[in-house]
């Protein structure tokens, strides 16, 4: 589900999350990244209107933007939780809880990204080898 579009065209109607997760589905949420109805990358926003609109707990909100979204693209078995034989892929946030994610919606809350066990961000700042030092 995309609760971006319906954000970013104004509207007030959220697909029906609940109902999915009620009825024993599984939800990936994901920002529908685009200039016509959602241009918008951060997922911390998604959760945040996931949360607000959709009927979410932080939670759910959490697991439909890693391991559910992976799932949805055909790689739940190589990344999307913490778990052996998967990618190191991690965030680590400076927030004392991960439903700060949710919360805290509009600042980046990002510390340090490690990608396939490569940090890719320390400090807020994208360290990437042969790319220039970007700050967040």
């Amino acid at each position: 589900m995309l609760p971006g579009t319906s954000f970013g065209l104004g509207s007030t109607r959220y697909a029906p999350a609940r109902r999915l997760i009620d009825a024993g589905g599984a939800l990936a949420l994901g920002t529908d990244l685009n200039p016509g109805t959602s241009w918008c990358e951060s997922l911390p926003m998604m959760m945040a209107l996931a949360t607000r609109y959709m009927g979410l707990s932080p939670a759910e909100a959490l697991t439909a933007v890693t391991l559910n979204a992976a799932c949805a693209v055909g790689l739940g078995h190589e990344i999307g939780s913490l778990e052996p034989g998967k990618a190191a892929d991690l965030v680590i946030l400076e927030a004392p809880d991960y439903r700060h994610l949710a919360y805290r919606y509009g600042v980046s809350l990002v510390h340090t990204v490690i990608k396939r066990g490569r940090v890719v961000v320390e400090d807020g700042v994208l360290r990437i080898p042969g790319r220039q030092t970007v700050r967040e």
